[in-house]
This record gives C-alpha cells, structure tokens and sequence, in this order.
C-alpha cells in the first residue's frame, strides 16, 4: 500500500483509467469527476493515517467558476489548472514546492518525459493503472463492516458519511458495488424512461412504470459500481434490497 504523505493524481488521467466511469466521459463529464472523487475519498478512509490527495484537471473542461481555483471535496483537494495549462505542468510546480521530495507520489500514466523528470526529482510514480489495485485493497483501519453485519447499518454508516448506496446524478443512477445483492427494487417518483443502450454487463434492469428493478445474475457480490442512464425526471422513494442469504431489507436511502 502507498504511504506517502501527499499523493497527487493527474485526474482525467485517472478516470481513462476506470472502467465503470468511461461511459460518462463524453456523457457526463461532471459526474464522472463526482465519482472519481468520491472513489478517492474511500480510499483516504481505508489509512490510520489518511495522505493528503491532490487531483489535478485540465482547466478546459472546467466549469467557468472553478477555473484555477482550489477547493476540497470527499477530503480530497481539487485543483483546475489555467485555461492554457495542461495538468503535468501544473503537477509539476507542486512538486518544486514540497521539500520532501521522497514523502509524495505522483499518479500518471502519461509519456516518459514527466516521469523521468520526476523520478530524477526523487518523487515515487505511480501508473494509473497500479494505483486502481489501491483503490480496491483491504483497509488499512478495521473494516467497518463484514459479510455478517447488518446491511441496514451498513447502509446508515455509507449514509452517515454522505455516500449512498444509490445516487442519482444529471440523469444518471448511481448503485455502489461490494455488497452481496441479488436484487434491487427502486420505487421513484416523475416522468422518466431508462435507455436500453446503458444496462450494465451482468445486471438485468427491468422498468414498470414508477419502478426499477435490478437483478444481480451472479447473485454475489456487485464486483463495482452499477451505472444507468434515464432521461426525464426520476426521484427516488424508497428502495428494497434482496440479499443473497434471501433476506430482504426496506430503507429510505438519502440522495446528494
């Protein structure tokens, strides 16, 4: 596991990297970043000693307000470069301003010419790809939750931390993988229709007007997050789950 004091993520980067996320990249580019962080916050919750992130994005596909601005989300700080600055550059800079060069590790998979100009600083680098098995270890703290606790307080936990086991975003529905789930009924409310070219490989999405139901065909495990596209307006009620041991839970799941 990384144990530097500051990580910093060259963020599209990244997300080329995802691939439950690269259906959003042209679809949905805010949302994908959204997801990105939320992904980078579970994974700073996973350390005793949680590192400082930092996610660069090229400034152009930034909102207007957020240009060359910094702020933090998920405790992960967000950077927009400049307009007319590519990330690397910025990227770089950061790193002329820490004197530790050894206590920080950058994630990029770009061309060589950044790397070796990194490692020649003695700064560890990471490929994007070597970092998602990161995202995906065992925590590093006790494990909040076990295959024998309660789904119901699993979910309070998730929700406690604002990251709800559902999401719905601009059009999308957002479902967190890692549970043992065989089905999953979501009771909405509004005028909104799934699009049949986004059901996700392995689950089964059925639409009943005002109804969405999930089916797990692996009955285990979701192995990821489950995304699908709806067009309309959806907001959802409540939500049934149907777990593997053919326990079923209710529960109102709060949405962000």
């Amino acid at each position: 596991m990384l144990k530097p004091q500051l990580i910093i993520i060259d963020g599209y980067n990244l997300l080329h990297a995802i691939s439950d996320l690269k259906p959003l990249l042209a679809a949905n580019l805010e949302y994908a970043r959204d997801q990105l962080l939320l992904k980078l916050g579970d994974y700073r919750r996973t350390h005793a000693r949680p590192p400082h992130i930092l996610v660069i994005f090229d400034g152009t596909h930034a909102p207007g307000h957020l240009r060359n601005h910094r702020y933090f989300d998920q405790g992960v700080e967000v950077i927009f470069s400049p307009i007319s600055v590519e990330a690397d550059t910025v990227i770089l800079e950061l790193v002329e301003q820490h004197s530790e060069k050894g206590s920080l590790a950058v994630v990029s998979s770009d061309a060589a010419d950044i790397t070796g100009q990194l490692r020649r600083r003695g700064v560890n680098t990471v490929t994007s790809t070597d970092f998602l098995k990161e995202l995906i270890i065992k925590p590093e703290l006790p494990v909040e939750s076990s295959p024998d606790t309660d789904l119901h307080e699993d979910l309070r936990r998730r929700q406690h931390r604002s990251q709800p086991l559902v999401r719905i975003h601009k059009g999308w529905v957002s479902i967190r993988g890692g549970y043992d789930i065989e089905a999953i009924t979501l009771n909405g409310s509004g005028h909104f229709e799934l699009l049949k070219n986004s059901q996700p490989e392995g689950v089964k999405i059925n639409q009943r007007r005002q109804c969405i139901t999930l089916i797990n065909a692996e009955k285990s495990l979701l192995p990821q997050d489950i995304l699908f596209e709806f067009k309309g307006k959806l907001t959802l009620v409540n939500c049934e789950i149907l777990r593997t041991d053919g326990s079923v839970l209710k529960a109102m799941i709060d949405l962000v």
